[in-house]
């Protein structure tokens, strides 16, 4: 099943394809402390809706599990999740793990 490194790994994966699709002045660092969200984050809303979705389909591709990281996006900017990779990172595997019988 998940581990933080493996999902950790996921989300820089799918940090350098939103990237590709980004202008070069936008791209986002490659780190876990990298900031996503919220008021020092990186990313504006349409930017964390793209991530989220490649993100998702990199999880279910690799793990067969469909994993909805989203949610309520204001709750989750309200409880850190999009914080940093760290925090995403955090969050995702407690999901999974949640969802493991």
């Amino acid at each position: 099943m998940a581990n933080i490194t493996k999902i950790t790994e996921l989300i820089l994966e799918s940090l350098k394809e939103l990237n590709q699709l980004l202008p070069p002045d936008q791209q986002l660092p490659l780190s876990p402390e990298t900031k996503l969200f919220g008021s020092e984050g990186l990313l504006d809303s349409l930017g964390l809706i793209n991530l989220v979705v490649i993100l998702e389909e990199r999880i279910y591709n690799e793990f067969n599990v469909e994993v909805t990281i989203s949610g309520d996006l204001s709750t989750l900017q309200q409880d850190n999740t999009f914080k940093n990779i760290q925090t995403l990172s955090e969050h995702i595997t407690r999901t999974m793990q949640n969802k493991t019988p």
